[in-house]
């Protein structure tokens, strides 16, 4: 293929040398860096090359590869985002790398889901319900995650990018894939102007009760929900439990306490919240009019809007949503304590309280339906 022996030469030119092994996918930086990946027993390797010298020479490998089980690992992506290096390789799921290859350092984050690059825009399916995770290229700063309609497993979801620009969210099972919605990703603008809204959570609370204050429930409702929205980028911290089942957990603890009238009233406020988005209704992504504030706002309350059908119905139900689990109030690994998975220390002051003093009853894990 002339385009692979086009790189090879460059590569060459830049390393100093020829190489012997298969080289995969390549791309030119700045100041006449280039990178590329070679593949020598099922194992990527990235290399990084300038002036003649080899830079950086980086396993992708992240598990034991003298396992017998070992199946390999590959690149799916390699661009330059100036003078660093984004790399996806997959072993066992899908590890995103941002690379400075002058220095070393890298950051990374795992995507266990489907996962799509815009330009300077990774979007990825995580452990949110009907929500898809965004991130900036290079740098992995949090953006605005993009709501969905429904609420299907994790694992069944797929993304696929349109020649517009949009981006398909399709549900994938056994007997075929439909689309569930089409999004409008963020414009130039939005994303060259984003800034994190100050007082989300209350900024929210305002747009869904507009008359009055919110009662403590729904304010630990929103808490629970939107927290995707304020959380930064927790794929820097170890992983831990979402808090969207909070509300659920807090629900059947009332109820179990013989506050019967209390656990009714967050019923009804899921219920309250719910109302005005009909669960047909569409998500279509970013209006390419709001303002970068506007746009976190309006996605912010439809998501918190759209859970809290789900969440009234869990609680009726007494069972999460098929293909759905929560480790919420689960010992971590060599740990009795209940809840030890989680981190309350970035939560927001009253979904910190409830979990703490949810925490202390050892809650039984909500049950699951399969």
């Amino acid at each position: 293929m002339p385009e692979i022996n086009e790189l090879r030469r460059t590569i060459e030119t830049a390393s100093g040398g020829p190489r012997s092994v298969e080289i995969t996918m390549g791309a030119a930086g700045p100041r006449g860096l280039v990178a590329w990946i070679e593949s020598r027993d099922e194992i990527a390797t990235l290399f990084v090359a300038g002036q003649g010298r080899i830079l950086l020479a980086r396993s992708l490998a992240r598990a034991d590869t003298l396992d017998f089980g070992y199946e390999g690992c590959s690149a799916q992506h390699l661009a330059w985002y100036g003078d660093r290096l984004v790399v996806v390789s997959s072993e066992r799921g899908s590890y995103l790398r941002s690379v400075d290859p002058e220095r070393g350092g890298e950051e990374g984050v795992c995507f266990s889901y489907d996962w799509r690059i815009d330009r300077d825009l990774v979007l990825w399916v995580d452990h949110d319900p009907g929500l898809l995770c965004t991130a900036a290229l290079p740098s992995l700063d949090a953006r605005p995650p993009l709501p969905f309609r429904g609420n299907p497993a994790s694992g069944d979801i797929r993304l696929k990018a349109r020649e517009d620009g949009r981006l398909d969210v399709l549900l994938s099972r056994a007997a075929g894939s439909h689309t569930i919605d089409t999004l409008v990703l963020p414009a130039d603008r939005q994303r060259a102007e984003y800034a994190p809204v100050d007082g989300l959570l209350d900024v929210i609370e305002r747009r869904l009760f507009p008359a009055a204050d919110a009662p403590m429930a729904a304010r630990l409702i929103i808490a629970a929900v939107a927290h995707p929205f304020v959380r930064g980028a927790q794929w820097r911290a170890r992983w831990q439990p979402v808090p969207v089942w909070m509300p659920v957990y807090w629900q059947r603890y009332l109820a179990s306490t013989g506050r019967a009238s209390e656990a009714g009233e967050i019923v009804d406020l899921l219920d309250a919240i719910a109302a005005p988005l009909p669960e047909g209704e569409p998500e279509y992504g970013w209006d390419p009019g709001w303002s970068p504030r506007e746009g976190q706002i309006e996605l912010a309350v439809r998501y918190v809007r759209r859970q809290a059908r789900i969440l009234a119905g869990t609680c009726r139900s007494g069972v999460l949503p098929p293909g759905w689990w929560c480790l919420l109030f689960d010992p971590a690994p060599q740990s009795s304590v209940p809840g030890s998975r989680v981190d309350p220390a970035g939560f927001p002051p009253i979904l910190r309280r409830v979990f703490e003093d949810l925490a202390r009853t050892r809650p039984e894990r909500l049950p699951e339906s399969w």
